[in-house]
């Protein structure tokens, strides 16, 4: 049996908590024959909730093993859900009008936010750990996928402009999805 989640739209906590309860209820009722195909379609969404759901699948057993063989099929990744499409599966495939979007973070300075700021305006090590979190978990995807040692220079424009976007026909000539959809 070929079991199908959904993850699409803006990653909120919200939306990332539903979809991790979901796998949850698959993952309950699947043998170790069936599949799973997890289909991305997002441009957006929390940093904090994404790498959170990411670990929290990653620290189920049967989640992680049923998420670990699954099939990605990529409509749409952007920023955060770069990391979720690439956190799990064995193989990916991107839709021809598909873009890979990497960024570095972007983070939302509110002032007055006890949050954000400590008493004496510096920003709380909280907010700069989160951001750092994500930023570093980016790398080591980039580092992962070889895209680190590119001859294209990928990190340099990365680093320079704060976001990479691949189409399609480059992830696949990077490798970094099995075939075009």
């Amino acid at each position: 049996m070929i079991r199908t989640l959904l993850i699409s739209g803006v990653l909120t906590r919200e939306r990332l908590d539903r979809v991790f309860e979901e796998l949850r209820h698959v993952a309950a009722d699947t043998s170790a024959t069936d599949n799973l195909v997890v289909v991305v379609n997002s441009t957006a969404g929390s940093s904090v909730a994404a790498l959170r759901f990411i670990e929290n699948v990653l620290g189920d057993e049967q989640m992680r093993c049923l998420a670990e063989r699954a099939e990605v099929k990529i409509y749409e990744a952007q920023s955060v859900a770069t990391l979720l499409a690439f956190a799990f599966g064995t193989t990916r495939e991107l839709s021809a009008e598909g873009k890979i979007g990497f960024d570095l973070g972007e983070r939302i300075v509110q002032v007055g936010n006890p949050d954000h700021y400590e008493q004496d305006g510096c920003l709380t090590p909280q907010f700069v750990e989160r951001w750092q979190a994500y930023k570093d978990a980016v790398l080591k995807l980039l580092q992962r996928l070889g895209l680190d040692a590119d001859p294209d220079l990928h990190m340099k424009f990365l680093a320079a402009e704060g976001r990479l976007d691949l189409s399609a026909q480059e992830c696949l000539r990077l490798g970094i999805v099995r075939r075009i959809f």
